[in-house]
């Protein structure tokens, strides 16, 4: 595969990209969003908050059974 020179803007990148694939700035977006699925990202981010919150319940209900016994 044909490598991007370092201190390039991103638009020369852009265009590098462009004339490789053989598309137009629309038809780029789309194969990279076709290959590369970046909207699962949204589905790791809201499994994180999920494990956190379920975490943060555990936490707090063992902290409430510890001050109810009379540790601290």
């Amino acid at each position: 595969p044909d490598q991007v020179a370092e201190g390039l803007s991103n638009q020369q990148i852009l265009d590098h990209a462009m004339a490789i694939k053989n598309l137009d700035e629309a038809g780029l977006t789309q194969f990279l969003w076709d290959n590369f699925h970046p909207y699962r990202f949204g589905f790791v981010l809201f499994g994180m908050g999920a494990f956190t919150f379920v975490c943060l319940i555990i936490y707090n209900r063992f902290l409430q059974k510890q001050e109810r016994i009379g540790v601290e």
